[in-house]
């Protein structure tokens, strides 16, 4: 098990505050960075002043790639991405192959710029720091003495048919590390309805086609009007809305997200676990014994203040005429009163 100096735990923790700055639903190599100038101490800071790097300007960079998600903020431990995990298991490389018994701010540096596809990568390399010369630096800052060539070789990935074996042990490497940090936040979903469940599997689908670390009530709608059948489906045109028309409107409010996806299941924002409840109710108040794709739609409604409430709102979808509707399309003799 790797160790991490205390000045990396804070950078590790002040990563998770960056994340929730922004209200993102996973930590990014964009979070390590930014909290690795936040806490403006220690061997990684000093490495890139001397290097010549405004601090200021590289946070202004960064922040520039980066924006503020459409949905709440998650409950709990924030997940890492795929790549924080690498960038992690990287740096313990970094400081083993250096002899170092702990992981220091300087090895998470390195760890970010190794892993050169990430938004911190690109954004050091854009400020003049490359690989090569950092490591070089953090030798010399360790070491006045010291002279390049003079370290061990930097860790080399194999070329040969266990690379994808080694891949696996760097994840299994960063997993052991973050495994406590991780929130196990999947809701228990009983008596859902085939269609019902067929929405909530659609919505995972639409998080990962925004490159989106979290599930929020946009993408619950956008699973119902994928769906493209069932009772919500039939209100809502009903209703005279053209669902082609709803689906533009969701997704003129999302973005790309700003990081590779998370490991495993894609975690419910607070809202959406909010709406599944709310569904629940719904269905409990019509003595329904199940959770369909039309209690699914009244919990979005109920919940009225995510991107979808927004978008059926703006499209003049009234809660309680929805309602009816979804009555008469169970039992056309149903009336408002009853």
């Amino acid at each position: 098990m790797l160790n991490f100096s205390p000045r990396a735990q804070l950078t590790l923790a002040g990563a998770r505050r960056e994340a929730n700055r922004f209200d993102h639903h996973c930590v990014g190599t964009e979070h390590l960075l930014l909290s690795l100038i936040k806490l403006d101490q220690g061997i990684a800071v000093n490495v890139l002043r001397k290097m010549g790097l405004d601090l200021e300007a590289v946070r202004t960079e960064v922040e520039k790639q980066v924006g503020s998600d459409p949905e709440t903020k998650m409950v709990g431990n924030i997940p890492y991405t795929q790549r924080v995990k690498r960038v992690l298991a990287l740096a313990g490389k970094e400081a083993k192959s250096l002899n170092h018994s702990n992981v220091g701010t300087e090895h998470v540096l390195l760890g970010l710029l190794r892993e050169s596809e990430c938004a911190a990568a690109r954004v050091l390399n854009h400020f003049g720091a490359e690989l090569t010369r950092t490591r070089n630096e953090i030798l010399k800052e360790l070491d006045p003495n010291h002279t390049p060539g003079a370290e061990s070789p930097p860790p080399q990935e194999p070329k040969t048919q266990s690379s994808s074996r080694h891949r696996r042990f760097l994840k299994c490497i960063a997993n052991s590390i973050l495994a406590s940090m991780t929130p196990r936040v999947a809701p228990r979903l009983n008596n859902f309805t085939p269609r019902g469940q067929q929405v909530l599997a659609l919505a995972r689908k639409e998080a990962d086609r925004f490159n989106h670390n979290y599930v929020g009530t946009e993408h619950l709608l956008l699973g119902l009007i994928k769906l493209n059948e069932g009772v919500a489906v039939n209100v809502l045109q009903k209703m005279g809305l053209e669902l082609e028309t709803v689906r533009m409107e969701v997704e003129k409010q999302v973005g790309s997200g700003p990081e590779t996806k998370i490991i495993g299941n894609i975690p419910y924002t607070p809202r959406v676990k909010r709406v599944l409840a709310l569904a629940g109710r719904e269905a409990k108040s019509l003595n329904h014994n199940y959770v369909g794709t039309e209690h699914i739609l009244l919990g979005l409604l109920r919940e009225g203040e995510g991107v979808a409430a927004r978008v059926l709102k703006n499209l003049e979808v009234d809660i309680e005429r929805a309602r009816n509707e979804i009555l008469k399309e169970l039992d056309p003799n149903a009336t408002p009163d009853a």
